[in-house]
């Protein structure tokens, strides 16, 4: 077990210094290497990982035992919804831009309201758990 946490560090390093070497070709910060990289590029990358993280959750309770093949259609199906995206003639950038300024119209009233919402949903959550559990 030692020798695959050696060889993961190792790895995770030689990865982690040309991650570095790459960014730094880009300008003095990590800033400068965003800045380079387009906004549709970003809004892909999130489509993605949402798609994937909602059929990987859900696909993992299907195949209970087959963590593997659940992986491995979530991220298919991921790829090909993002490809998707990409390909139509979508707006999808100003739609994310005008979820933006909708909820900037609320101001700190609509970030309460949002977080306690999200709280409320939590405990509810732990509650059902907890009756469920005894």
């Amino acid at each position: 077990m030692q020798k695959k946490n050696l060889v993961f560090f190792i790895t995770a390093g030689i990865l982690f210094l040309s991650v570095i070497n790459l960014a730094s070709a880009y300008g003095d910060s990590l800033g400068d290497f965003l800045n380079t990289i387009e906004s549709s590029t970003i809004s892909l990358l999130v489509i993605f990982i949402v798609c994937f993280a909602l059929l990987n959750f859900s696909l993992t309770k299907f195949f209970k035992k087959e963590r593997a093949i659940a992986g491995i259609i979530a991220f298919s199906i991921s790829l090909l919804i993002t490809y998707g995206v990409n390909r139509s003639d979508l707006e999808f950038e100003y739609q994310f831009y005008q979820f933006q300024n909708w909820f900037q119209s609320f101001g700190w009233g609509g970030l309460i309201f949002f977080a306690g919402l999200i709280a409320v949903v939590i405990w509810i959550v732990k509650e059902e758990r907890a009756k469920s559990n005894k």
